[in-house]
Order: C-alpha cells, then sequence, then structure tokens
C-alpha cells in the first residue's frame, strides 16, 4: 500500500509551508490563531479575513477540544464526532452503530424526560442532528447564544449516560428501520450489491443503516448490545469536540470542562481495517445490475490510497479535476462529440481508511451501444494523463481556487461549519484542521495515475431494459437484488490497457476567468476588502423602460461575492408553457457548454423557467463577476434554436421529470404537485404529454412570437449602485435585444374553496404520504403573522406526536407555503409502517388535540411560543444567495409599480407584535380546524392499502 512520509504529522508548520498555502498572508497576524496564553503547539492557519479566536487543547480524559470565539455572532453551536462507526457493528447486529445515534437522545442520566433534548434546542430557535459514518459518528447542535451553556449541559448528558431504556430503543428501530425503508432507491440497490462484492473480512462489507432484519426486534438483547457498545467505543479517547460561541475562549473553555471533564474512557478505538477492500478476484470484474427508473450508465471504480494518507497533496482533487473537466480537450468533449454520453461526473468515494474513485458516465442510446469503445476512451485519456507533461499552470490555478475557497468561504451556518471540523480533527494535523483543503500539489500525481488501470477496477454497468442485462447469477441479500458478475476476459482488458491517447485530447488550457489571480504560474494576492458601503436594504438603482433592478451592498454574509437574482418577463402570453421550459433549457445548456472555466472559478449561473417567465440567478466571487453575467444574460437573449439543441431541451426535461419520480421521497413528490396546483402550472405527466406531441417546427413558431422583454431583479454582496448600472447597460446593448415595460404578469395562486378538498396522487413510491395543505381566507397581514404563528408553534409538536411519540412516520414535519399573496401551512408525512388513513386521521386529531392544547397555556407561555416566532422570522443569515433569492420572492409577489421598500419583514414582526393569545385561538378555531377553513390534502397510498 502507498504511504506518505511520517513528517505530515508535525505539530507546527514551517515558514515554507505557510508561504507555500497562505502567500498572501505570511506576515498577518490574523492568518495564525495565536491567542493569549497560547505557544506554538496551538497554531492553527485560518483565513485572511477571520478575525475569529481559537483555542485548541486536550481535557484529562482524552478528548481533543477545540474552541471558538465569534464576538460578531448571535448564535452558539458544538459538535462532537466519536470514533467510531459503521465498520464497529457487530455482525450480529448490523447497523448498530446507527440505531446507537438515534438512541442516545431518549433520555439520560440527568435528563430522563424522553422529550428534552430536541425541545430544547428548537425553544432557543435551534436546531440539531446527528449521522453514523464509515468510521465515525458525529452529533452536533445550533442554538442562540444564550443557550449555548445550557446545551451543552443537556448534550454532554446525552451522548455520555444515556439510559437506553428499553421504549426508546423501540422508537429508535422503528425510525432507523423507516428510514432504511425510504432511502430504497436503484442507487441503493446498487450501492448494496457493491458492498456485496466487497472483501467480506472488510468492514465495507458490511450493511450500514441497519433495519429491523438485521437488528432483531427483541428489545432486550438490543439493549445489551446497545449498552455494551456505547461502553466499548463511546469514551472520550476516542472524540473530539468543537464549541462555537459569542464568549471569549477562555470562558469557552471553562465551558467544555465543566460539561465534558467527566467523560469516562473505554478500552476500545476504531482502527484501520487490516483487511484489503477487495480480495484480487473482485477486481477486473463486470457488475451488471437493473436499474429501470434510471438512464443507463457506465461507473468505473478504481481502488486507491485512503484519502487521509495522502495529505497535503490532495491528489484525488487533482485527479478528479484532470478527469472531470469538459473543456476542449477533455474526455467529457471527447465522449460527447462521439455522441456516446449525455453526463460525466468523477465522485471521491474515499473516507479515512479507504479510497475509491468513481468515473460516472450517463449513457444514450448510442453509447449504450458503444460500452467498449466509451471505456477504451476512458483509458485512452489516463494514457494522454500519464504519457504528456503536467501544465505549469494547473497547479497554481487549483492553488488558487483552493486558497480562495478558505479564505471566503461557502455560506454555511456555524453549526454545520463546526461539525466538518470535529471530524477534521481525527484526520490532520492541529495546524491544518482549518485549512487543509487549501493546499494541493503534483507530488504523488504520477503513483496515484498507477491506479486507473482496468485490472484495479470494478466495472458497474447499470440497465433501465431487463431485455438489455443478460442472466443474473447473484443476490445481494438484504434487498434480495438480482444481478451478474463476470470476470472481465484478459484480451479485452489488454485492449483496454494498451489504449492509446487520442489526437484531440489534452490537459485543459489556462482558465480565463483566474488570469488575475494567476501570474507567472504563481497565486498572487487577492483583494478582498470592499470599499463599498453597507446598506440596510436594497436601493433601485436601475430603473429604465423594460429593465428595474435594486442592489444592496451586503458583505457581512459573504465577503467578496455577489449574488443577482433575476426575472424575465416577454409579450408571448399565449405561447404554450413548455416553450419557454425548452428555451431556458436550450439556454443553460449552450451556457455551459463555454463556462466551464468560469465554473472552476468560482462562477455559476442557473436559468429556469416553470411556463410563464424566466429564472436566471448568477452567484460567485467579485472578480470577472460582471463579465460572467453578461455571458450568462448574451447567452440567453442571443439563443439561436437548432433542431439538436431542441432535441436534448427535451430529453433533458423528461429524464429530469423521471428522476424527480422515480428518486425522490414520496412526500417531496407530493409538494412538487402541490405547488404545480397552487400556480396552476402544468403537472409532471401533462408537460410529458405535451412535449410528446412538439415538434421543433412548433417550438420555432411559438418561439418566434417573442419579440420583447422585461428585466427585473436583484444583486447583493460587494456591490455598489455604479457597477450595476454598468451593468445595465451592457445588457441593454446586447444585440438585437428589445426591452419594454408592462410585460410583468402578476403570479395567479389558486384560491381553494371553503371545504375540504383530497386528490389520490398515483406514484411509484411504496410509502405512504401525505402533504395536508391550510390556506388563509385572505392575504391580509393579520393572517400572515397568524400563519407564520402557526407554523412556528405546531411544527415540533406535531413532529413529535407523529414520529417519535407514536412511530408512525420517518419523514414529518410542517412548512409554510412559499406561494405569493397566500399565506398558507403545508403538514406532511411519509411511512413505510402506517397506511395513508392512518396519517390523515393521526395528523386530523393532532390538530383538533393542539387546540386543547392553546386553552390550556398560559398567556406567558404563549408570550414565549410568540417571542421565539419573531426571533426567527429575524434570525441571523448566513447565505448570500438565499437572502438574495428572498427578497427576489418578497419583489415579485408586489404589484407595485416602480420604487419598492422591501419592508415584509418589519410589517410582519409588528403584526406578530400585535398578537394575543385570545386572537390566536380564535383564528386556530376559525381557519385551521374551523369547518369552512380552506384545505386541500394530496395523498399517495404507498404499498400498505387502507
Amino acid at each position: 500500500m502507498f504511504t506518505l512520509p511520517s513528517k505530515r504529522f508535525a505539530k507546527s508548520i514551517s515558514a515554507f509551508m505557510l508561504m507555500l498555502f497562505l502567500p498572501q498572508a505570511y506576515a498577518d497576524t490574523n492568518s495564525i490563531a495565536n491567542q493569549e496564553q497560547v505557544g506554538t503547539d496551538n497554531i492553527l492557519i485560518t483565513s485572511q479575513l477571520d478575525e475569529k479566536s481559537y483555542l485548541h487543547f486536550t481535557l484529562d480524559n482524552g478528548i481533543r477540544a477545540l474552541v471558538i470565539s465569534d464576538k460578531n455572532s448571535h448564535v452558539g453551536a458544538a459538535s462532537l464526532v466519536v470514533n467510531v462507526g459503521h465498520y464497529n457493528s457487530p455482525k450480529a447486529y448490523l447497523g448498530l452503530a446507527h440505531l446507537l445515534e438515534h438512541a442516545v437522545f431518549w433520555g439520560s442520566k440527568n435528563f430522563p424526560n424522553t422529550n428534552e433534548f430536541d425541545p430544547f434546542i428548537k425553544k432557543n430557535q435551534g436546531w440539531n442532528n446527528g449521522s453514523t459514518r464509515d468510521s465515525n459518528t458525529r452529533y452536533h447542535f445550533q442554538v442562540t447564544h444564550q443557550a449555548l451553556d445550557e446545551a451543552l449541559h443537556r448534550f454532554a448528558d446525552f451522548i455520555a449516560w444515556p439510559l437506553l431504556s428499553q421504549a426508546s430503543i423501540e422508537k429508535s428501530l422503528i425510525a432507523v428501520d423507516n428510514e432504511f425503508n425510504a432511502r430504497i432507491s436503484d442507487w441503493r440497490k446498487t450501492l448494496y450489491v457493491l458492498q456485496n462484492e466487497t472483501n467480506p473480512k472488510h468492514p465495507a462489507s458490511k450493511f450500514a443503516i441497519g433495519n429491523k432484519s438485521t437488528l432483531t426486534t427483541d428489545t432486550s438483547a438490543l439493549k445489551k448490545a446497545l449498552t455494551s457498545f456505547h461502553q466499548q467505543y463511546y469514551g472520550a479517547q476516542n472524540m473530539t469536540l468543537v464549541v462555537y460561541g459569542k464568549e471569549s475562549i477562555n470562558d469557552l473553555k471553562t465551558m467544555v470542562i465543566k460539561r465534558f471533564s467527566e467523560f469516562p474512557k473505554t478500552k476500545l478505538s476504531g482502527q484501520a481495517p487490516p483487511e484489503p477492500l477487495h480480495l484480487p478476484s473482485q477486481l477486473a470484474t463486470k457488475i451488471e445490475v437493473l436499474a429501470p427508473s434510471s438512464n443507463p450508465s457506465l461507473d468505473l471504480r478504481f481502488e486507491l490510497p485512503a484519502n487521509s494518507s495522502d495529505f497535503p497533496h490532495n491528489t484525488y482533487r487533482l485527479i478528479s479535476h484532470l478527469l472531470g473537466h469538459e473543456a476542449e480537450g477533455s474526455l467529457y468533449s471527447y465522449l460527447k462529440a462521439q455522441g456516446w454520453i449525455s453526463h460525466l461526473q468523477v465522485v471521491d468515494l474515499g473516507s479515512r481508511y479507504v479510497g475509491k474513485l468513481d468515473l460516472y458516465l450517463e449513457l444514450t442510446n448510442k453509447g449504450l451501444m458503444n460500452k467498449e469503445s466509451v471505456i477504451a476512451g476512458v483509458f485512452s485519456y489516463i494514457d494522454m494523463l500519464k504519457s504528456k507533461q503536467l501544465p505549469l499552470w494547473t497547479i497554481p490555478e487549483l492553488q488558487a481556487t483552493a486558497i480562495r475557497a478558505f479564505n471566503f468561504p461557502k455560506a454555511q451556518e456555524p453549526g454545520d461549519w463546526i461539525s466538518d471540523i470535529s471530524e477534521d480533527m481525527h484526520l490532520y494535523p492541529s495546524s491544518n484542521w482549518l485549512n487543509h483543503q487549501a493546499q494541493i500539489s503534483d507530488s504523488h500525481f504520477a503513483e496515484f495515475l498507477k491506479y486507473l488501470t482496468p485490472n484495479n477496477m470494478q466495472l458497474v454497468i447499470s440497465h433501465n431494459d431487463k431485455s438489455t442485462l443478460a442472466k443474473t447469477n447473484k443476490i445481494e441479500p438484504i434487498l434480495n437484488t438480482h444481478y451478474r458478475v463476470t470476470q472481465l476476459e484478459k484480451a479485452q482488458l489488454d485492449h483496454w490497457s494498451q489504449a492509446k491517447a487520442k489526437p484531440s485530447m489534452h490537459f485543459p488550457k489556462r482558465n480565463p476567468f483566474l488570469a488575475n489571480v494567476i501570474t507567472n504560474n504563481k497565486v498572487t494576492p487577492l483583494n478582498s476588502t470592499s470599499k463599498n458601503q453597507a446598506q440596510v436594504k436594497p436601493s433601485l438603482s436601475v430603473n429604465s423602460e423594460g429593465m428595474t433592478l435594486w442592489s444592496q451592498n451586503k458583505t457581512d454574509i459573504s465577503k467578496n461575492k455577489i449574488s443577482a437574482s433575476l426575472r424575465i418577463y416577454d409579450n408571448a402570453n399565449d405561447i404554450s408553457p413548455i416553450v419557454r421550459m425548452l428555451f431556458a433549457n436550450m439556454a443553460y445548456t449552450q451556457l455551459t457548454s463555454n463556462d466551464y472555466f468560469a465554473h472552476l472559478a468560482g462562477l455559476g449561473a442557473n436559468i429556469r423557467s416553470y411556463g410563464s417567465d424566466y429564472i436566471i440567478n448568477i452567484n460567485g466571487y467579485s472578480e470577472n463577476y460582471f463579465d460572467y453575467a453578461n455571458l450568462v444574460l448574451t447567452s440567453f437573449f442571443k439563443l439561436k434554436p437548432t433542431q439538436q439543441a431542441f432535441d436534448l431541451a427535451k430529453q433533458k426535461i423528461l429524464s429530469d421529470i423521471n428522476y424527480q419520480q422515480s428518486q425522490s421521497h414520496a412526500y417531496q413528490q407530493l409538494e412538487r404537485r402541490l405547488y404545480k396546483t397552487l400556480l396552476n402550472k402544468p403537472y409532471d405527466n401533462e408537460i410529458k404529454t405535451l412535449l410528446a406531441n412538439y415538434n421543433y417546427q412548433d417550438f420555432l413558431t411559438e418561439f418566434k412570437t417573442i419579440q420583447t422583454y422585461q428585466i427585473s431583479g436583484v444583486i447583493t454582496g460587494d456591490v455598489n449602485t455604479e457597477v450595476v448600472q454598468k451593468f445595465a447597460t451592457n445588457i441593454s446593448h446586447i444585440d438585437g435585444i428589445k426591452l419594454a415595460s408592462g410585460l410583468k404578469q402578476d403570479t395567479k395562486v389558486k384560491q381553494l374553496a371553503q371545504s375540504s378538498q383530497q386528490e389520490l396522487v398515483p406514484l411509484q413510491h411504496s410509502d405512504a404520504a401525505i402533504n395536508y395543505l391550510i390556506q388563509s381566507q385572505d392575504n391580509s397581514l393579520q393572517n400572515q403573522a397568524m400563519y407564520h404563528l402557526t407554523q412556528s408553534m405546531i411544527a415540533r409538536p406535531y413532529h413529535y406526536s407523529i414520529r417519535d411519540e407514536q412511530s408512525l412516520a420517518y419523514f414529518v414535519d410542517v412548512d409554510k407555503v412559499y406561494v405569493p399573496n397566500s399565506p398558507s401551512i403545508v403538514l406532511f408525512s411519509q411511512s413505510g409502517n402506517s397506511s395513508v388513513d392512518t396519517l390523515i386521521s393521526a395528523t386530523n386529531k393532532f390538530l383538533t388535540n393542539y387546540a386543547r392544547t392553546l386553552a390550556n397555556m398560559s398567556e406567558g407561555e404563549f408570550q414565549a411560543q410568540l417571542t421565539l416566532s419573531i426571533n426567527k422570522l429575524n434570525s441571523a443569515e448566513f447565505s448570500l444567495s438565499r437572502h438574495t433569492n428572498a427578497l427576489a420572492t418578497e419583489l415579485y409577489a408586489t404589484t407595485k409599480q416602480g420604487d419598492y421598500a422591501f419592508d415584509k419583514k418589519e410589517k410582519l414582526t409588528t403584526a406578530l407584535g400585535n398578537i394575543n393569545k385570545a386572537s390566536f385561538e380564535q383564528f386556530y378555531r376559525q381557519q385551521i380546524i374551523g369547518n369552512n377553513s380552506k384545505r386541500l390534502l394530496l395523498y399517495s397510498q404507498g404499498k400498505l392499502k387502507s
């Protein structure tokens, strides 16, 4: 096995490494977390603009902890990772590690109430989550900063001293079994097949999720197994902890010591498996599976060194970049030019102890007929990688994008951000816990390429037509999936091994969107300081014929980034809705065929239509942003349809619908149907029928009637009025564009009758599911506030009642319905073990019983719920694109022309403040459970008929 020098685990980082990986911050005191009473052993490399304070230490019991003080934060968060996961589940109880993850929060030594932790988190405007992975289990939460210490108290108690009662184990088992059933798909069936084709002595061959069959329903036996597993592995020496808050690092450290010092140690720790991932007989094999709801595809899976062993070089990223490139000279462009593939993706499937690289190729019908040639093309490209010199600019460009992503990270809530760090603490030296992904080199490139051979490959062929799959010869035991495995012939292997690079194949050329940060093949400093004046609200920057644009300088969420959400309307009121859908799809395809370099440089766009208008979202770094935005809009307005582009657009729309219908959860499919009903959009099957009878000439006839456009939008981030006005001028100068005002059509939302309506929606999914809509009587500000409060108050109790207390469903929630000028909520649930009648009955009963809960609620308790709802409405934002889209949604819902105040949140806050318990009870009785309430129930029966 390929290994790296042991010096990578040095506790401190050399000046050379600092210069290599932080070229702009050699002497910047913000680039090294060097706080009071912190020596050189406590160095963490941080990004240039990071003003947070960091301190890491080890408790006497062995827990390695990192505290992060952010004086600007309004939240507190924590994440704990235990170095034990699926790999450690005993064969007698496959899925036990996952079951324990569910079971620990059902009562503990100091908090025996089974309904304790989650309500406390929700009460303090927070969320929590857990996940079990191959080699670790992760728990994390986020709350208001005032509640951090009390949340840590509960968090620590549940993980260290869970009661693991038989009743809670039974509920956890139902949840795990429901999760298993809810996630069955073609992709997961293939995953289980591949687990079956793994070395049986390697823990990767184990069934990970677990279900009632592998875990047994004997809760007494499960209690013993869970208790033993917890006592063996949930020890302090196996744990890493990150705590984030507004408090100083010394105060946060005090919290950690107070809450986590009593954690016991245990005897066992997760270890690297001694056995190889695959037996020699399991490589150089062809595995064929039936995936009827997916497009035919090839997966070339290669076994490589474990990911963590490749630090600090990140060779996986270099190889994935080259194999997955889509520009001229790439593998993608070669296979696409032959008409063999519609999609290519490189996926790093490795983890701490294993390395796997998957090259996924979605085949066209022509590609399906030429599978061997497709694979030969892959190895021709690999030969090019092996035989030609890596260009001088490749590594600097990857370093530039990695460093920029590190300095200006993606939008994340603190609870999610620190959860990744808590896992990285198990994998990397402390100095690199934050910046390990900001490093890349080609030192191991040639060595890794040696693993990309036909003899080190599992070839997976997914058939969507049973007639193309030869007789199966094996059965996967979890889902009883029949599949076929054959050893690849030596002559075939030799043919692929000897494939030579095609003349058209070459390394990616220089990225023009990175030219300003790459000079003489070296990364140059980035200008990261905004000189624009921050704005509380967007202002109207452009108000001309056919174009209105608002802008807001908003750098407190994301620095050096810009986000735009645009709506485009046209004059053709009477055309078929699929014209705009095809138009948007063609424009987006044309854009993506030309903007791959922009994508690599951190710029991206989306063009879509649901039939009545066009939505264009553009996001990315400030450098080159408006050059790229001009490219996007030019691609849209100057589209020249062709028969080939039309055919591809039809195929893509149909493929997307088929994917939604076959791969989405049942409740998600019902939600999609619900929105189309409310917005009077054609249903998926109606679109499929329209497309089947629609030809290119029909499209051209209607497309030509589109003569003029109107543009409206919001642009936020590192912007000012001047640059937005210049952008608008460039748009207006696009050849052939004609802009006109008055084209916007207000969105018409279907208003339900004052009665209960229901509709059975046949789905392919085997689970029962419901979407239970309750619509407001009108769009008054008071009703908007009432529905906001209703969602806030009943979401957690509904989840607890249906999922936790009664164990009726796995996916359970209450959400607001995001359509213009029609306040509504939707209650949804999905289950593999309950009938749809049971779900409907339980939901009706919950709504009725909650009226009694309201009646028994004190004025103080109600005011606490009201305050929570107001705080939720005004909670801190963490995503610039979500902020922009929220502003755009507010803008497009208004019928007012010209300037707009963007004051909906303030008005709603005021309206909420005017609600009292008596008025809310009256509203609830009349509009939520009253006989004249406006309700629509969409349901799917699943396999359990009522």
